[in-house]
């Protein structure tokens, strides 16, 4: 049973590598276009955060919650 099982593996990764990679061909049809920058470096920006949890009532520390602003 092991060497039927190694041989199936030895198999699938033998075939499964066979099929890899892709042709140079391909690469030379394809136009690569570079993306839009959608943030201006003039730009104003505000974060703001909020996290809690509640714990349980056997802990030290019960529940707790905090937040913050970037």
């Amino acid at each position: 049973m092991k060497k039927l099982t190694l041989s199936i593996i030895v198999a699938v990764t033998v075939v499964g590598s066979a099929f890899a990679g892709t042709d140079a061909k391909t690469f030379k049809d394809k136009v690569v276009v570079e993306p839009t920058c959608v943030f201006r470096d003039t730009e104003f920006q505000i974060d703001t955060f909020y996290s809690g949890y509640i714990g349980s009532k056997h802990s030290i520390l019960h529940s707790g919650s905090g937040g913050g602003i970037g």
